[in-house]
């Protein structure tokens, strides 16, 4: 077994569309390929180009699965987070409102607020506050967790998500053919997968 590292996640917050694509055409090469892996890597950039580029009109689409890229929302509704959630293959990690106290407009403040000291006292009234499972600190958590739920999907979140450049594009795909007329969550949702899309064309990362 000889084992080597293709590609890694480096840390840059610039899109890098041909970088994507070398990686697609060198995936795609493996299918193919006559010599080996050296040979492979070493071959001229436009032939790598060219072959992802005749891969992709195939409709071979798995190869730039490959290529992930990293994003991070910030102020989006968790409506929209809850709809790229519902979407394979990603990873994703989101601002915590167990572990932290929410942000809101007045009346959800109010709101979150009420419930946050009702359920509070409800867990003290019944498990107690100074055991080793329900301390302070740990009640606290719980009643943040629980109180989260009596707010709007349109809280805004911020979160990490990491998707492939394949999947991205397919998601920006049924974005744009999204009915607002629907549903009425389309119509909350509309906005917000147009300024997805909008931004993923600026960046270069979508692909007709």
């Amino acid at each position: 077994m000889k084992i080597s590292i293709e590609a890694s996640t480096k840390l840059d917050h610039v899109a890098n569309m041909e970088e994507l694509t070398m990686l697609a055409g060198r995936t795609a090469g493996v299918c193919y390929m006559k010599e080996d892996m050296t040979t492979l890597r070493n071959e001229e950039k436009s032939n790598t180009i060219k072959r992802a580029e005749r891969t992709k009109s195939m409709k071979h689409h798995s190869v730039y699965d490959h290529a992930f890229i990293t994003l991070t929302l910030e102020n989006i509704p968790k409506l929209f987070a809850m709809l790229l959630n519902n979407e394979k293959m990603y990873v994703t990690s989101e601002k915590s409102a167990r572990y932290t106290q929410m942000k809101l407009p007045e009346l959800e403040q109010y709101l979150y607020d009420k419930w946050f000291e009702k359920i509070k006292f409800l867990i003290i009234e019944r498990y107690g506050g100074t055991s080793k499972f329900f301390n302070a600190s740990r009640v606290d958590k719980l009643a943040q967790e629980n109180a989260r739920y009596f707010t709007s999907v349109m809280t805004p979140t911020t979160m990490e998500y990491t998707v492939s450049l394949r999947q991205l594009n397919y998601m920006c795909g049924w974005m744009k053919k999204f009915d607002e007329n629907s549903h009425p969550l389309y119509k909350m949702l509309k906005p917000y997968t147009d300024e997805f899309v909008h931004q993923m064309e600026q960046f270069g990362y979508l692909d007709e």
